[in-house]
């Protein structure tokens, strides 16, 4: 595996859906077991974290959740964060990939090639969703911009427009 980079790694469908899967494979943490979904669900009314005894109290940080008292200390408030721009850039990082991809020479059609590129743009506006939800302006990074650039950020509108645009 150390012997390979994004020039060698595209050389059928298969290694092409692999790295379109990856960017997937992050949903899974993101939500069901990530931050997005204690910062959603635990400080709504619809959920709690009972304590019984004391197993489960952790230093109070589901009760901050709950009554929306969460201090510096409280991790998942940067893990959301953290989590929904890993999408974000793992997203990115494959349509940067697919930039210098000739997919008909490994076997992938025109058809495959569009559709393999929107179901990433529509991931990563799944995943700014949750940034927008709540954080609200947030930098915009796309497959445009490089590797360590830094991106400025921007308004909720002009996130909320870019997806729409990018979307359609």
């Amino acid at each position: 595996y150390s012997q390979l980079a994004k020039n060698n790694y595209y050389v059928d469908q298969q290694s092409v859906e692999a790295a379109v899967l990856r960017a997937h494979e992050h949903g899974d943490n993101v939500c069901w077991r990530g931050s997005i979904f204690l910062l959603e669900e635990l400080t709504a009314d619809q959920f709690v974290w009972t304590q019984k005894g004391r197993h489960g109290y952790d230093d109070g940080q589901w009760d901050r959740l709950h009554r929306h008292t969460w201090n510096y200390i409280q991790g998942d408030v940067n893990g959301a964060w953290q989590g929904a721009f890993q999408g974000v850039s793992q997203c990115n990082v494959v349509l940067r990939d697919f930039n210098n991809v000739d997919f008909r020479s490994i076997g992938v059609s025109e058809e495959l090639e569009k559709s393999y590129k929107a179901e990433l743009h529509v991931l990563r506006a799944w995943y700014y969703y949750f940034l927008l939800d709540l954080f609200r302006n947030v930098p915009i990074a796309t497959e445009e911009y490089g590797e360590t650039e830094l991106v400025p950020q921007g308004t909720a509108k002009e996130l909320f427009d870019f997806l729409v645009k990018d979307l359609t």
